[in-house]
């Protein structure tokens, strides 16, 4: 899949987003991508969205070596994958994060947006599917289905 950048009106709505739960101002999304490289905020973020008692524990609060940030990391993305509402598409990219790619932090924090706010994001496989189903009914021009017999007919 071609990852476009996340457009200044996502961006906004990421970082009210962060400001309301309390876990990023506006003034430190400008270094988004610095934050998030230890996999702390990310970990924060779901414990926030999560409620009272903490689901990701045990993060290296001050990780000295790479290991220690792609363990904090995995401890996210490992909760996140058990969602199976949840977009995989950067699950598993740890090292992007901790160079600080920011076009794939900024929509791995969309995705979980979508997660948290019961939506199916516009790039998850769901959403792909219903609409290739979509494009695939309006593909058949006059024929109609069947439904008693569940076959293509001839209108």
């Amino acid at each position: 899949e071609e990852l476009s950048a996340v457009d200044e009106k996502t961006k906004r709505k990421l970082i009210l987003w962060l400001e309301s739960v309390n876990v990023a101002r506006a003034s430190q999304c400008r270094k988004l991508s610095q934050l998030f490289r230890d996999g702390n905020m990310l970990g924060d973020l779901i414990n926030r969205l999560e409620g009272k008692n903490p689901v990701i524990k045990g993060l290296h609060r001050r990780p000295n070596i790479r290991s220690e940030a792609y363990a904090n990391l995995e401890k996210s993305f490992r909760f996140l994958r058990k969602n199976g509402k949840m977009n995989a598409r950067f699950l598993w990219a740890h090292d992007d994060i901790m160079q600080g790619v920011e076009h794939i932090i900024w929509s791995l924090l969309d995705d979980v947006w979508y997660l948290y706010n019961n939506k199916i994001s516009p790039h998850h496989e769901d959403f792909m599917f219903k609409e290739f189903d979509r494009t695939l009914d309006r593909s058949f021009d006059g024929r109609t289905l069947d439904s008693n017999r569940n076959n293509l007919k001839l209108s």
